[in-house]
């Protein structure tokens, strides 16, 4: 199990983003499922508020 932190995305993203953004971060390109752990919100720029997640990632067994 993998686990990143301080994945930065936008208070509008959907699950696609969330996943792209999962896969650009990990060190292997092979089928995967996460959890997340945390999810908290980044509001000390009004304007650009962001969710900050940390996602425990594990790689299927068949890829």
């Amino acid at each position: 199990m993998i686990r990143i932190s301080q994945l930065k995305l936008p208070i509008s993203h959907s699950r696609e983003d969330l996943e792209r953004k999962i896969k650009k971060s990990l060190p292997v390109k092979k089928a995967f499922t996460y959890e997340i752990v945390r999810q908290s919100l980044d509001a000390r720029k009004k304007s650009e508020k962001k969710f900050v997640y940390t996602i425990d990632v594990a790689y299927n067994s068949r890829s």
